[in-house]
Formats: structure tokens, C-alpha cells, sequence
């Protein structure tokens, strides 16, 4: 048995990470994660892949909507939109989202020094998991793939031991950091139990180059840890680090919350 150390919210996908020491956990992830979405004029999404600046740019989510800062910008609150969907695509899935106005538009256009939309995505737009790897109704937000990202301290330790400088966990961008396990122990893990709330790990986790940016500037420093975990984590085409999580139940979940590997 381990414990939760470390719990964070992503509420537009691809902006910094929000830290929190509890989250509710609904059957599409973490309350407020990955609900909002920056988008280029057609509606493709648009992640830190690409655009590195995101990282610098913070959503900080509100009783109303989010709250948008960046260094040498004003403040900008954006309410959820109300009214008609429009298409967005993430990855090879389209579906419909609001978008959030005018004002929202011209403070990220002016961000990210492109044009984008910023949408968000109602309770009744229903993404699915890839069918390989859930069950019936299984469904997500704007993430990658999966509900959840859960990251072992222990695997970022070995991982560390490898590399000449070290990287901290938010390369990873992880919704739950947990102690008290072996290094790479999550790679066994089926199903877990997170304070009250169950789930399944149905897939290791492949990363991509943003592991390679630094969270605080946006800055790409070189190939690294991408190149150390592809020598020792290569599993086909994918690096991995970190564990995909559907939630099976809801509830809450917090920072010391008992972490029971049932699987």
C-alpha cells in the first residue's frame, strides 16, 4: 500500500498545471480537467507539441469558469459558455463544444501568437475511450486518452538516476503522484483503489515531446528524459512512463489518501 502524494488539474488542456490537494473524481476524470480547449480556426486542437509558450500560460479554475493569466498579461475570467455546439477535433475524435467568445479568442490569439478559439466541452458531449482498451461507456475529456494519468515517485527516481541532470515530475503532467512503491511496480497494476474510489489501469503510458519542456518557460531543453526512457522503457513505438487510469467509481480524492493495488 502506498499514498497519494501529489494531485493537479489541467483545466485547459496543454496550459500549466494547476495543483490541488483534492479532487472529485467523476466516470470522465478529475472535476475541472482538461474541460477547456484551445483550438486553431478549423477546431484542431492545439497542445504544447507544437506550441511550447502553453506552458507559461495558466487556467485557474473558478465557481464560475476559469481564470486565464500569463507573465505581461491581464487577467481574463471566462465564464462556461452556454448555447450550440461546434465540431473540435483531439486526435481522431470530433466532437461538439461551445466556444467561449470574442474576448476569450483575442486573449489567447494574442498568447500564443496564432489564431485560436478557446471551447469547452458540455456534460452532454460524450467522448469514448478507444474501444481497445474500455468498457461500455467509458468516456473522457479533452485528455489525450484516458481519464487519468497516475505517476510513481519511484519511477521518476530511477528515471533520475539515469539522467545527467535531473527532470521533475510536472514534465509528466500527471493528474496523481503516489509513494510507497517499487520503482516501475505501477506497470503490474490492474485495478486500484485511491481513498474510496476504485479504478482500472488499462494501458501504460507513451509519451511524446513535451517531456522534453520545461514547465516554467516553455523552453524545449533537448532530447532529454525522452531519450534515456527510450532506451530502457521502449515498448513498440512508445517511451513509457506513468499509468492510464479510468475511474470505475466516483467520489473524492486527496493528498494522504491510502493508495491499495487490488489487482
Amino acid at each position: 500500500m502506498g499514498s497519494v502524494t501529489g494531485l493537479a488539474v489541467y483545466p485547459v488542456k496543454s496550459l500549466r498545471r494547476w495543483p490541488v490537494t483534492e479532487a472529485d473524481v467523476t466516470l470522465r476524470g478529475l472535476a475541472s480537467d482538461r474541460r477547456w480547449l484551445f483550438t486553431d480556426p478549423d477546431g484542431r486542437f492545439i497542445t504544447q507539441r507544437e506550441h511550447g509558450v502553453l506552458a507559461t500560460l495558466t487556467a485557474e479554475p473558478t465557481n464560475i469558469g476559469v481564470r486565464l493569466t500569463g507573465q505581461g498579461r491581464n487577467p481574463l475570467v471566462v465564464p462556461v459558455p452556454q448555447g450550440p455546439g461546434r465540431p473540435v477535433t483531439v486526435w481522431r475524435d470530433t466532437v461538439d463544444a461551445v466556444d467561449a467568445g470574442d474576448e476569450a479568442a483575442l486573449w489567447a490569439s494574442s498568447a500564443v501568437d496564432m489564431p485560436v478559439r478557446l471551447v469547452y466541452m458540455p456534460d452532454s458531449t460524450v467522448r469514448p475511450v478507444h474501444p481497445d482498451f474500455a468498457a461500455s461507456g467509458d468516456h473522457v475529456s479533452f485528455a489525450d486518452g484516458f481519464p487519468l494519468l497516475l505517476a510513481n515517485e519511484a519511477s521518476l527516481n530511477d528515471l533520475n538516476d539515469r539522467l545527467e541532470a535531473p527532470v521533475p515530475m510536472d514534465r509528466f503532467r500527471p493528474n496523481v503522484v503516489v509513494s510507497g512503491f517499487d520503482a516501475l511496480a505501477e506497470d503490474g497494476w490492474k485495478r486500484l483503489r485511491i481513498g474510496t474510489v476504485t479504478f482500472r489501469s488499462p494501458k501504460l503510458c507513451g509519451r511524446c515531446i513535451v517531456t522534453t519542456t520545461d514547465q516554467d518557460t516553455g523552453e524545449r531543453l533537448g532530447d532529454e528524459p525522452l531519450k534515456t526512457l527510450t532506451s530502457y522503457r521502449l515498448i513498440g513505438q512508445a517511451a513509457i512512463f506513468g499509468v492510464n487510469l479510468i475511474p470505475d467509481t466516483v467520489g473524492t480524492i486527496r493528498v494522504g489518501d491510502a493508495v491499495d493495488v487490488l489487482e
